[in-house]
Parts: C-alpha cells; structure tokens; sequence
C-alpha cells in the first residue's frame, strides 16, 4: 500500500465548489515522472520556481563539467534522480508554500483507492483490501422454488398460498 498526504486548500472556493473537490492527495515515495521528465513535470506540477532553479542548476553543472574535464551528462544526471528521490517532497513544499495546510494521510493501493479511504475514514493499518468492482450480471430466470403469483418482480411474502 502506497500512503498520501492530504492537504487542503488555503481558502473557500469562489465558484463554490466544496472542499472534498479541492483536496489534494500527494503520493509520499518514489516519483518516476521527475526521473524520466523532469523539467514537464515540474511545469505541470506548477512547480515554476522550482523549475527555474533546475534549469540554473543544469547550466552551472554542464559549464562545471566542462571547466574541470568531467562529462557534463555525468553531473547532469544527478539531478533528476535526486528529483526522482524527493519529487513529491518538493511538490508537497511548494503546496505547503501556497498556503495549502496537511489535513492526513491516506492509505491505498493507489490514489482512488486512497480516497475512499480517507473519505470514508477507513484505519489504515487494519484496512482490508477493498473487494473489486463487479460488473451487474444479466437478469437470470425466477427461482423455481417460489410458487404463487407475483406482483411485479418480486414473489408474495407469506410464500405460495
């Protein structure tokens, strides 16, 4: 089970929407968009500041490397695996820097899950796995067993008579 931390928002909606709808879950582990691709997640994480500093901080490496014989790619490639190590951390800051305040942390095998969790206010540590979702079958035919009329789709109470 992946856990998330909650956080919400600073202040009421204006266009009224509730604050169920607002809250944000940030997964707390691993974050393998800001290995792979780093510099569109962090603007699509709204992370500009952030963004900013990382594209400084690949210049200054690369014109590093250059200065003192070492491969450019070699110090480069620390970066984003740094990022891959504490994304969501940064991701959780710069929320927490907006004003966003932690309300919990949810449990789940991934965030939908995580949700209902949190929203029903399931335990995590005793939480069982919750059943998956089962397509409504064909209506089959009566059971034979019933006797009697039928008013409608359901069989008298006292049985047949």
């Amino acid at each position: 089970m992946r856990d998330y931390i909650v956080l919400a928002p600073p202040l009421p909606s204006k266009d009224g929407a509730p604050e169920a709808l607002r809250l944000v879950f940030v997964k707390d582990g691993f974050c393998w968009p800001a290995l792979l691709i780093t510099l569109p997640w962090m603007l699509y994480r709204r992370l500009f500041v952030e963004a900013a500093l990382y594209v400084l901080a690949v210049t200054g490496l690369g014109f590093l490397g250059e200065r003192i014989g070492a491969p450019a790619t070699l110090l480069a490639a620390a970066l984003p695996l740094a990022l891959g190590i504490l994304g969501n951390d940064l991701r959780r800051f710069a929320l927490r820097r907006r004003g966003y305040a932690p309300r919990g942390v949810a449990s789940g095998a991934n965030i939908d899950e995580a949700e209902i969790r949190y929203f029903l206010g399931l335990p995590e540590a005793a939480a069982a796995p919750l059943p998956p979702r089962i397509p409504p079958s064909a209506p089959g035919p009566m059971n034979s067993q019933v006797g009697g009329s039928v008013i409608g789709l359901f069989p008298q109470a006292e049985g047949a008579r």
